[in-house]
């Protein structure tokens, strides 16, 4: 009987961790850290923003989309790693803004 209750929570256990995904779980909670360290350059900051905003929030919002509320709008950005580039996509209002390569 004992057997029987782990492999059903076992079976249980599977399918509930692929309808959550611990992969966009994951970036859920590193999303600002992420994000943040980025942007920390000042040059990257600017060239993706046009200015020195300051960050107010950021959220994931899943498959590598983060939102990033500053001063001056809403922005999303799709952050795609390359071995040691970042590949950023920068969209306000459906309209791509910037597109962003760093090392």
């Amino acid at each position: 009987m004992k057997k029987l209750s782990f492999v059903f929570g076992v079976i249980l256990l599977v399918i509930i961790l692929s309808f959550i995904s611990p992969y966009n779980l994951l970036h859920h909670f590193n999303a600002e850290s992420k994000v943040t360290k980025i942007l920390a350059d000042p040059e990257v900051k600017l060239a993706l923003f046009d200015d020195e905003t300051e960050i107010e929030n950021i959220k994931y919002l899943g498959s590598n989309f983060y939102q990033v509320k500053t001063e001056n709008g809403i922005y999303v950005m799709d952050i795609k790693n390359r071995k040691s580039t970042h590949i950023i996509d920068v969209y306000e209002h459906k309209i791509s803004v910037k597109k962003f390569h760093v090392k």
